[in-house]
């Protein structure tokens, strides 16, 4: 019996970075996840 190749599974998280003038650096903030895109162009849509 032949094994199977490994499943991939690809997972995109989508963020956005804005100046934080409190702290004065930049901050990363998430705004959505997503699962088995192709791309994070398609993760996008």
């Amino acid at each position: 019996m032949r094994e199977r190749p490994p499943t991939l599974k690809t997972d995109h998280l989508l963020f956005f970075i804005r100046w934080n003038s409190d702290f004065s650096c930049w901050e990363r903030i998430p705004t959505i996840c997503c699962s088995n895109a192709s791309s994070h162009h398609e993760a996008a849509d």
